[in-house]
Protein backbone atom coordinates (compact mmCIF):
# COMPACT_ATOMS: atom_id res chain seq x y z
CA UNK A 1 0.00 0.00 0.00
CA UNK A 2 1.46 3.26 -1.05
CA UNK A 3 2.54 5.85 1.87
CA UNK A 4 1.34 9.39 2.34
CA UNK A 5 4.59 10.12 1.50
CA UNK A 6 4.73 8.91 -1.77
CA UNK A 7 2.55 11.01 -4.67
CA UNK A 8 -0.83 8.96 -5.39
CA UNK A 9 -2.82 8.51 -8.85
CA UNK A 10 -5.46 10.25 -7.40
CA UNK A 11 -6.08 13.64 -7.51
CA UNK A 12 -3.83 16.50 -7.04
CA UNK A 13 -1.45 13.17 -6.78
CA UNK A 14 -2.38 12.20 -3.25
CA UNK A 15 -4.24 8.52 -2.86
CA UNK A 16 -7.66 10.43 -2.61
CA UNK A 17 -9.84 9.95 -6.06
CA UNK A 18 -12.89 12.54 -6.73
CA UNK A 19 -15.32 9.86 -7.45
CA UNK A 20 -14.26 8.26 -3.82
CA UNK A 21 -15.28 12.10 -2.65
CA UNK A 22 -18.20 12.41 -5.02
CA UNK A 23 -19.98 8.68 -3.10
CA UNK A 24 -19.61 10.43 0.19
CA UNK A 25 -21.32 13.60 -1.01
CA UNK A 26 -24.15 12.07 -2.46
CA UNK A 27 -25.07 10.50 1.07
CA UNK A 28 -25.14 14.35 1.92
CA UNK A 29 -26.64 15.81 -0.96
CA UNK A 30 -28.50 12.95 -2.39
CA UNK A 31 -27.79 10.38 -5.21
CA UNK A 32 -27.89 12.62 -7.43
CA UNK A 33 -25.11 15.02 -6.71
CA UNK A 34 -22.25 14.73 -9.41
CA UNK A 35 -18.58 16.42 -8.90
CA UNK A 36 -16.21 16.16 -11.49
CA UNK A 37 -12.23 16.65 -11.48
CA UNK A 38 -13.20 19.78 -13.71
CA UNK A 39 -15.24 20.88 -10.70
CA UNK A 40 -12.07 21.51 -8.37
CA UNK A 41 -10.12 24.38 -7.57
CA UNK A 42 -6.67 24.08 -5.76
CA UNK A 43 -6.62 26.19 -3.17
CA UNK A 44 -3.20 27.20 -2.16
CA UNK A 45 -1.93 26.59 0.91
CA UNK A 46 1.46 27.42 1.84
CA UNK A 47 1.79 26.95 5.08
CA UNK A 48 0.25 23.79 5.10
CA UNK A 49 2.41 20.77 5.27
CA UNK A 50 0.29 17.66 5.93
CA UNK A 51 -2.15 18.66 3.99
CA UNK A 52 -3.44 19.83 0.27
CA UNK A 53 -6.81 21.98 -0.31
CA UNK A 54 -9.25 22.16 -3.17
CA UNK A 55 -12.54 24.03 -3.18
CA UNK A 56 -15.92 23.77 -5.31
CA UNK A 57 -19.08 25.39 -5.31
CA UNK A 58 -22.96 23.93 -4.63
CA UNK A 59 -26.18 26.17 -4.56
CA UNK A 60 -24.02 29.39 -4.39
CA UNK A 61 -21.62 27.95 -1.47
CA UNK A 62 -18.06 27.17 -1.75
CA UNK A 63 -16.94 23.97 -0.36
CA UNK A 64 -13.52 23.64 0.95
CA UNK A 65 -11.82 19.63 0.18
CA UNK A 66 -8.94 18.93 2.62
CA UNK A 67 -6.58 16.37 1.31
CA UNK A 68 -4.36 14.65 3.75
CA UNK A 69 0.17 14.19 2.47
CA UNK A 70 2.75 14.24 3.76
CA UNK A 71 4.85 14.43 0.24
CA UNK A 72 5.92 18.27 0.96
CA UNK A 73 7.70 16.94 4.26
CA UNK A 74 9.51 13.77 2.59
CA UNK A 75 12.95 15.45 2.13
CA UNK A 76 13.18 16.57 5.50
CA UNK A 77 12.57 12.36 7.03
CA UNK A 78 14.69 9.41 6.53
CA UNK A 79 12.59 6.12 5.62
CA UNK A 80 12.62 4.99 9.47
CA UNK A 81 10.74 8.51 10.59
CA UNK A 82 8.47 8.68 7.97
CA UNK A 83 6.10 6.01 9.69
CA UNK A 84 5.50 7.67 12.88
CA UNK A 85 4.78 11.24 11.08
CA UNK A 86 2.11 8.99 8.64
CA UNK A 87 0.68 7.58 11.48
CA UNK A 88 0.23 10.84 13.56
CA UNK A 89 -0.83 12.34 10.50
CA UNK A 90 -3.94 9.67 9.55
CA UNK A 91 -4.66 9.82 13.49
CA UNK A 92 -5.16 13.72 13.90
CA UNK A 93 -7.38 13.67 10.34
CA UNK A 94 -9.56 11.08 12.18
CA UNK A 95 -10.08 12.79 15.63
CA UNK A 96 -11.15 15.81 13.73
CA UNK A 97 -13.26 13.73 12.37
CA UNK A 98 -15.09 12.60 15.54
CA UNK A 99 -14.97 15.52 16.77
CA UNK A 100 -17.03 16.90 13.94
CA UNK A 101 -19.87 13.93 13.91
CA UNK A 102 -19.33 13.11 17.58
CA UNK A 103 -18.94 16.17 20.51
CA UNK A 104 -19.87 19.23 17.90
CA UNK A 105 -23.35 18.62 18.05
CA UNK A 106 -23.52 18.83 21.70
CA UNK A 107 -22.30 22.57 21.34
CA UNK A 108 -23.82 23.02 18.34
CA UNK A 109 -23.55 26.93 18.36
CA UNK A 110 -19.89 27.31 18.32
CA UNK A 111 -17.81 29.29 15.57
CA UNK A 112 -16.61 26.44 13.92
CA UNK A 113 -16.90 25.42 9.95
CA UNK A 114 -19.78 23.52 8.79
CA UNK A 115 -18.71 20.19 8.60
CA UNK A 116 -20.42 18.32 5.49
CA UNK A 117 -18.49 14.80 5.43
CA UNK A 118 -15.23 12.98 5.67
CA UNK A 119 -13.67 9.62 5.52
CA UNK A 120 -11.69 8.53 8.32
CA UNK A 121 -8.18 6.90 7.40
CA UNK A 122 -8.83 2.63 8.35
CA UNK A 123 -5.61 0.44 9.07
CA UNK A 124 -3.21 1.09 6.38
CA UNK A 125 -5.51 2.74 4.13
CA UNK A 126 -3.97 5.50 2.34
CA UNK A 127 -7.42 7.20 1.58
CA UNK A 128 -8.97 9.93 3.70
CA UNK A 129 -10.17 13.25 3.03
CA UNK A 130 -12.99 15.46 4.68
CA UNK A 131 -15.29 18.36 3.13
CA UNK A 132 -16.57 21.87 5.07
CA UNK A 133 -18.01 25.17 3.94
CA UNK A 134 -15.49 27.43 3.25
CA UNK A 135 -15.77 30.38 5.68
CA UNK A 136 -14.72 34.13 5.49
CA UNK A 137 -12.54 35.73 7.47
CA UNK A 138 -8.29 35.80 7.67
CA UNK A 139 -5.58 35.39 10.55
CA UNK A 140 -4.23 38.48 12.95
CA UNK A 141 -1.34 39.63 12.10
CA UNK A 142 1.49 38.77 14.40
CA UNK A 143 1.51 42.73 15.53
CA UNK A 144 -2.37 42.69 15.79
CA UNK A 145 -4.71 41.47 18.76
CA UNK A 146 -8.31 40.74 18.52
CA UNK A 147 -9.67 42.96 21.14
CA UNK A 148 -11.67 42.98 24.30
CA UNK A 149 -15.05 42.01 22.44
CA UNK A 150 -13.11 39.88 19.89
CA UNK A 151 -11.52 38.00 23.41
CA UNK A 152 -15.50 37.31 25.27
CA UNK A 153 -16.23 35.40 21.34
CA UNK A 154 -13.15 33.40 22.05
CA UNK A 155 -13.42 32.73 25.67
CA UNK A 156 -17.45 31.70 24.95
CA UNK A 157 -16.21 29.18 22.58
CA UNK A 158 -13.56 27.48 24.58
CA UNK A 159 -16.42 27.50 27.73
CA UNK A 160 -18.41 25.72 25.25
CA UNK A 161 -15.88 23.38 24.28
CA UNK A 162 -15.22 22.78 28.38
CA UNK A 163 -19.37 22.19 29.03
CA UNK A 164 -19.44 19.26 26.27
CA UNK A 165 -17.29 17.23 28.75
CA UNK A 166 -19.70 17.40 31.56
CA UNK A 167 -22.51 16.59 29.25
CA UNK A 168 -21.15 13.27 28.03
CA UNK A 169 -22.44 9.40 29.29
CA UNK A 170 -20.00 7.86 31.34
CA UNK A 171 -18.82 5.73 28.61
CA UNK A 172 -18.72 8.48 26.44
CA UNK A 173 -16.14 10.27 28.82
CA UNK A 174 -14.31 7.31 29.05
CA UNK A 175 -13.56 6.97 25.35
CA UNK A 176 -12.46 10.45 25.18
CA UNK A 177 -10.73 10.69 28.20
CA UNK A 178 -7.92 8.15 26.49
CA UNK A 179 -5.45 10.89 24.89
CA UNK A 180 -3.62 9.24 22.11
CA UNK A 181 0.17 9.08 23.05
CA UNK A 182 1.02 11.05 19.67
CA UNK A 183 -0.63 13.65 21.02
CA UNK A 184 1.30 13.85 24.30
CA UNK A 185 4.78 12.88 22.15
CA UNK A 186 3.73 15.77 20.18
CA UNK A 187 3.36 17.81 23.64
CA UNK A 188 6.79 16.60 24.37
CA UNK A 189 8.46 17.53 20.88
CA UNK A 190 7.70 21.45 21.82
CA UNK A 191 7.81 21.47 25.87
CA UNK A 192 11.30 20.37 27.25
CA UNK A 193 14.73 21.80 28.33
CA UNK A 194 16.00 21.91 24.78
CA UNK A 195 12.87 23.57 22.92
CA UNK A 196 12.98 26.05 25.86
CA UNK A 197 16.45 26.81 25.64
CA UNK A 198 16.38 27.62 22.08
CA UNK A 199 13.02 29.62 22.37
CA UNK A 200 15.04 31.75 24.81
CA UNK A 201 17.92 32.03 22.44
CA UNK A 202 15.64 33.15 19.61
CA UNK A 203 13.65 35.84 22.15
CA UNK A 204 17.33 37.46 22.76
CA UNK A 205 18.15 37.42 18.74
CA UNK A 206 14.89 39.46 18.22
CA UNK A 207 14.91 41.53 21.97
CA UNK A 208 18.70 41.91 22.66
CA UNK A 209 17.81 44.77 25.04
CA UNK A 210 16.03 42.75 27.32
CA UNK A 211 18.73 39.66 27.36
CA UNK A 212 18.99 39.95 31.06
CA UNK A 213 14.85 39.84 31.42
CA UNK A 214 15.29 36.27 29.27
CA UNK A 215 18.18 34.77 31.11
CA UNK A 216 16.10 35.19 34.23
CA UNK A 217 13.08 33.30 33.13
CA UNK A 218 15.51 30.99 32.07
CA UNK A 219 17.21 30.22 35.20
CA UNK A 220 13.83 30.43 37.50
CA UNK A 221 11.97 28.08 34.48
CA UNK A 222 15.06 25.34 34.66
CA UNK A 223 15.90 25.55 37.96
CA UNK A 224 12.34 24.76 39.33
CA UNK A 225 11.95 22.02 36.29
CA UNK A 226 8.69 24.35 35.05
CA UNK A 227 9.61 23.35 30.82
CA UNK A 228 8.90 19.88 30.68
CA UNK A 229 5.48 18.23 28.75
CA UNK A 230 4.64 16.47 32.37
CA UNK A 231 4.37 19.86 34.04
CA UNK A 232 1.71 21.14 31.33
CA UNK A 233 -0.04 17.36 31.08
CA UNK A 234 -0.30 16.86 35.00
CA UNK A 235 -1.56 20.28 35.92
CA UNK A 236 -5.09 18.62 36.75
CA UNK A 237 -3.32 16.05 38.80
CA UNK A 238 -1.64 18.91 40.83
CA UNK A 239 -4.55 20.98 41.13
CA UNK A 240 -7.09 18.34 41.51
CA UNK A 241 -8.81 19.09 38.62
CA UNK A 242 -11.00 16.64 36.68
CA UNK A 243 -9.84 17.02 32.70
CA UNK A 244 -12.38 18.79 30.27
CA UNK A 245 -12.48 19.25 26.33
CA UNK A 246 -9.27 21.40 25.09
CA UNK A 247 -8.23 22.97 21.54
CA UNK A 248 -4.62 21.93 22.42
CA UNK A 249 -3.57 24.18 19.19
CA UNK A 250 -4.75 27.79 20.14
CA UNK A 251 -3.16 29.82 18.86
CA UNK A 252 -3.59 32.80 16.15
CA UNK A 253 -3.01 30.58 13.37
CA UNK A 254 -5.72 28.77 13.92
CA UNK A 255 -8.34 31.33 14.43
CA UNK A 256 -10.46 33.52 11.18
CA UNK A 257 -11.24 36.78 12.24
CA UNK A 258 -13.23 39.65 10.45
CA UNK A 259 -12.94 43.01 11.05
CA UNK A 260 -15.56 45.61 12.18
CA UNK A 261 -13.33 48.67 11.32
CA UNK A 262 -9.18 49.24 11.44
CA UNK A 263 -8.58 48.41 14.68
CA UNK A 264 -11.75 46.27 15.61
CA UNK A 265 -12.18 42.46 15.51
CA UNK A 266 -14.79 39.57 15.58
CA UNK A 267 -14.32 36.18 15.53
CA UNK A 268 -15.26 34.04 12.43
CA UNK A 269 -14.23 30.61 12.89
CA UNK A 270 -12.15 28.52 15.02
CA UNK A 271 -10.40 25.84 13.11
CA UNK A 272 -8.14 22.71 13.16
CA UNK A 273 -9.39 20.09 15.38
CA UNK A 274 -7.12 17.62 15.21
CA UNK A 275 -5.46 18.00 18.86
CA UNK A 276 -8.47 18.42 20.89
CA UNK A 277 -8.71 16.24 23.60
CA UNK A 278 -9.51 16.09 27.69
CA UNK A 279 -6.80 18.44 29.56
CA UNK A 280 -6.77 21.58 31.41
CA UNK A 281 -8.86 24.48 30.45
CA UNK A 282 -5.45 26.39 31.15
CA UNK A 283 -3.67 25.50 28.26
CA UNK A 284 -6.04 27.07 26.17
CA UNK A 285 -6.58 30.00 27.69
CA UNK A 286 -2.94 30.83 28.46
CA UNK A 287 -2.15 30.91 24.37
CA UNK A 288 -5.27 32.85 24.10
CA UNK A 289 -3.70 35.44 26.35
CA UNK A 290 -1.00 35.93 24.03
CA UNK A 291 -2.87 37.76 20.98
CA UNK A 292 -6.25 38.81 23.00
CA UNK A 293 -5.41 42.19 23.95
CA UNK A 294 -2.50 44.35 23.70
CA UNK A 295 -1.03 46.89 26.20
CA UNK A 296 -0.83 49.76 24.03
CA UNK A 297 -4.92 49.62 24.60
CA UNK A 298 -4.35 49.93 28.74
CA UNK A 299 -4.53 46.67 29.11
CA UNK A 300 -3.66 45.59 32.91
CA UNK A 301 -3.60 41.83 34.77
CA UNK A 302 -6.95 42.78 36.55
CA UNK A 303 -8.71 43.15 32.71
CA UNK A 304 -7.37 39.55 32.10
CA UNK A 305 -8.94 38.57 35.26
CA UNK A 306 -12.22 39.70 34.34
CA UNK A 307 -12.68 38.55 31.24
CA UNK A 308 -11.75 34.97 33.00
CA UNK A 309 -14.43 35.71 34.97
CA UNK A 310 -16.49 36.39 32.07
CA UNK A 311 -15.11 32.63 30.62
CA UNK A 312 -16.43 31.29 33.96
CA UNK A 313 -19.61 32.47 33.70
CA UNK A 314 -20.50 31.76 30.30
CA UNK A 315 -19.00 28.01 30.99
CA UNK A 316 -21.89 28.42 34.02
CA UNK A 317 -24.52 29.60 31.24
CA UNK A 318 -23.32 26.50 29.19
CA UNK A 319 -23.91 23.81 31.48
CA UNK A 320 -27.20 24.52 32.98
CA UNK A 321 -27.90 23.03 35.50
CA UNK A 322 -25.44 20.62 35.82
CA UNK A 323 -22.50 21.66 38.37
CA UNK A 324 -19.14 23.60 36.93
CA UNK A 325 -16.06 20.94 37.30
CA UNK A 326 -13.74 23.67 38.85
CA UNK A 327 -13.81 26.80 40.60
CA UNK A 328 -13.29 30.28 38.96
CA UNK A 329 -9.82 30.13 41.85
CA UNK A 330 -9.19 26.97 40.91
CA UNK A 331 -9.57 28.38 37.26
CA UNK A 332 -7.41 31.08 37.84
CA UNK A 333 -4.57 28.57 39.46
CA UNK A 334 -5.13 26.45 36.13
CA UNK A 335 -4.00 29.23 33.60
CA UNK A 336 -1.42 30.98 36.44
CA UNK A 337 -0.02 26.79 36.16
CA UNK A 338 0.10 26.92 32.59
CA UNK A 339 1.14 30.43 31.33
CA UNK A 340 4.54 30.42 31.51
CA UNK A 341 5.31 27.23 29.11
CA UNK A 342 2.33 28.31 26.74
CA UNK A 343 3.44 31.66 26.59
CA UNK A 344 6.83 31.43 26.58
CA UNK A 345 6.00 28.45 23.39
CA UNK A 346 4.30 31.02 21.50
CA UNK A 347 5.88 34.14 21.79
CA UNK A 348 9.16 32.40 20.91
CA UNK A 349 7.76 31.88 17.19
CA UNK A 350 6.97 35.52 17.32
CA UNK A 351 10.09 36.50 15.38
CA UNK A 352 9.34 33.86 12.55
CA UNK A 353 5.89 35.17 12.21
CA UNK A 354 6.43 38.50 11.77
CA UNK A 355 8.81 37.85 9.11
CA UNK A 356 6.28 35.96 7.36
CA UNK A 357 3.43 38.59 7.82
CA UNK A 358 6.39 41.10 6.22
CA UNK A 359 6.23 38.68 3.15
CA UNK A 360 2.65 38.48 3.05
CA UNK A 361 2.57 42.03 1.81
CA UNK A 362 3.02 44.36 5.43
CA UNK A 363 4.20 47.56 3.52
CA UNK A 364 7.94 49.05 4.73
CA UNK A 365 6.40 52.28 6.05
CA UNK A 366 4.54 50.12 8.59
CA UNK A 367 7.23 47.65 9.36
CA UNK A 368 8.94 49.21 12.08
CA UNK A 369 5.99 50.56 14.00
CA UNK A 370 4.63 46.89 13.64
CA UNK A 371 7.70 45.77 15.22
CA UNK A 372 7.67 47.59 18.25
CA UNK A 373 4.43 46.60 19.07
CA UNK A 374 5.42 42.86 18.56
CA UNK A 375 8.40 43.48 20.82
CA UNK A 376 6.18 45.74 23.27
CA UNK A 377 3.56 43.23 24.07
CA UNK A 378 5.78 40.22 24.21
CA UNK A 379 8.00 41.88 26.98
CA UNK A 380 4.91 42.98 28.57
CA UNK A 381 3.87 39.28 28.62
CA UNK A 382 6.77 37.82 29.68
CA UNK A 383 7.37 40.06 32.62
CA UNK A 384 4.02 38.26 33.51
CA UNK A 385 5.60 34.84 33.02
CA UNK A 386 8.31 36.18 35.38
CA UNK A 387 6.23 36.85 38.26
CA UNK A 388 4.21 34.18 38.09
CA UNK A 389 7.72 32.20 37.98
CA UNK A 390 9.09 33.83 40.86
CA UNK A 391 6.33 33.27 42.66
CA UNK A 392 6.36 29.70 42.68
Amino acid sequence: MPTLFEDGDGYLKTHVHVEEIENELKKKFGEDFQLKEKDLTEKANPDGNTSLLATFERDGKKLLVKLPTCVKLRPMFTNENQGSLENLTKMVHNREIDFYEELLPKAPNMNVPQFVCGKKFDGDSGSGFSVMEMVKGRNLMTHEYAGFEATKQMLDNLAALAAISVKLSPEELKEHSNVPQTILDIQQIYFNKKSFGVSIDRLIAYIPEEKELFEEIRHFAIEKDLVNAEQLLSVNKRLGLPPVFVHADFWRGNVLFNETNQESFELSTILDWQCQKMGNPGEDLAKLYTFAVDKSHDFKSSDWEDLLKYYYSRLEHHLGEEKAPYTYDELLSSFNECLPPCALLVISYHPFNAESDKRKGLPESEWEAAKQMIVSNAVYIIRQVRDLLKAK
